[in-house]
């Protein structure tokens, strides 16, 4: 899979989530395993305004190998105020026929 192509994916996932466009973030959610509410619910319950992480943090995403070689797991900590938190998106990266598409697993504290 070309690594940069899911940092554009991430970086994309994670503007869109800075801009508030929840009802954006989920149409092109892949799986659609997370409701948009609970998305939406995740990120604005926590305390501070959601901002994008340092473009170091980006270039150095923490990707898991899955049992499939078209996806990948990506673990990304949150950063609200410019600071990094305690919450964190994880989500699988498809690789489709060369087309690259984002599913949030799960946003939680870890």
């Amino acid at each position: 899979m070309n690594i940069e192509m899911i940092k554009k994916v991430i970086r994309e996932l994670l503007e869109s989530l800075i801009e508030g466009h929840f009802e954006q973030v989920f149409k092109k959610d892949f799986v659609k395993k997370i409701s948009i509410e609970d998305i939406k619910d995740e990120i604005l319950a926590y305390p501070g305004v959601l901002t994008l992480p340092p473009i170091e943090k980006l270039n150095n995403l923490d990707l898991y190998d899955t049992n499939f070689e078209n996806q990948l797991w990506v673990d990304i900590p949150l950063w609200f105020n410019n600071e990094e938190s305690d919450l964190t998106l994880s989500c699988l990266v498809y690789n489709i026929d060369n087309e690259y598409h984002y599913s949030i697993e799960d946003i939680h504290v870890l």
